[in-house]
């Protein structure tokens, strides 16, 4: 039987994994050019925030297949969710956990691109 959202789900996939790795390799290269590990695991804490979101967002609305104004509610449903879930996120991060603004920022910036540059990619 075809499943008409596989495609969308190894999008999804493939974005979330774009900005993971992105996530990593800025913690790695700000930690191996002597910053610290403060903006370090700022940095992964901004992209992994955005990266977890993403894939709340996809999740939500890659479900099954649905009359167009539900598939419409749920692209709705899944943009808020993302982005509560990113703001949770961030401020768990910068309030919480006391981390660095800039990283946090330099984190989701870069995470954010990644994601972009991974749709127009793969999308």
């Amino acid at each position: 039987m075809h499943d008409p959202f596989a495609r969308g789900r190894r999008l999804v996939w493939r974005v979330v994994q774009a900005q993971g790795i992105v996530g990593t390799l800025l913690a790695l290269v700000s930690f191996a050019a002597g910053l610290g590990l403060a903006p370090s695991l700022a940095a992964i804490w901004g992209a992994f925030s955005v990266a977890l979101a993403q894939a709340l967002a996809g999740w939500r609305q890659m479900r099954s297949v649905a009359a167009v104004e539900t598939m419409l509610w749920r692209f709705y449903g899944a943009a808020a969710w993302k982005w509560m879930a990113l703001f949770a996120l961030f401020a768990l991060g910068l309030v919480g956990l006391d981390l660095p603004a800039g990283g946090l920022l330099v984190g989701l910036i870069a995470a954010q691109i990644a994601g972009t540059w991974a749709l127009l990619r793969y999308g």
